[in-house]
């Protein structure tokens, strides 16, 4: 089992969107839709969504846990995920910043996820 973890280990996807003002009840309706499709996946183990901490700050982080990069992978590449992301475009302000955390990694390196100063 050991062995497969280094082939294949747990994933955490860290994505930062900030959404344009005024658009931010669609990207809720977004993120419940997309993280609803996620969970039909296998090896998809939950989501967790923070949420902009003012009305000043506009960056929501999701993060996504695959049980397996290779599960992940399957999701990143279909089709349900990619028609979610194109629902989104128009919501956003700047691309998203994906960080993708392999293993005991996630435990060390997730980032802030509130102001840290």
């Amino acid at each position: 089992m050991k062995n497969r973890d280094a082939v294949d280990p747990p994933v955490t996807v860290v994505i930062s969107r900030r959404v344009k003002p005024g658009c931010e009840a669609a990207f809720e309706k977004f993120i419940s839709g997309i993280t609803a499709t996620a969970m039909t996946f296998e090896g998809h183990l939950g989501t967790n969504v923070f949420r902009p901490s003012s009305p000043k700050n506009n960056e929501y982080k999701i993060i996504f846990k695959f049980d397996r990069a290779s599960n992940l992978r399957i999701w990143q590449e279909s089709e349900s995920r990619r028609q979610w992301l194109a629902r989104a475009d128009s919501l956003r302000l700047e691309p998203a910043r994906i960080r993708v955390i392999t293993g005991l990694e996630t435990w060390f390196t997730l980032p802030c996820l509130r102001s840290c100063t």
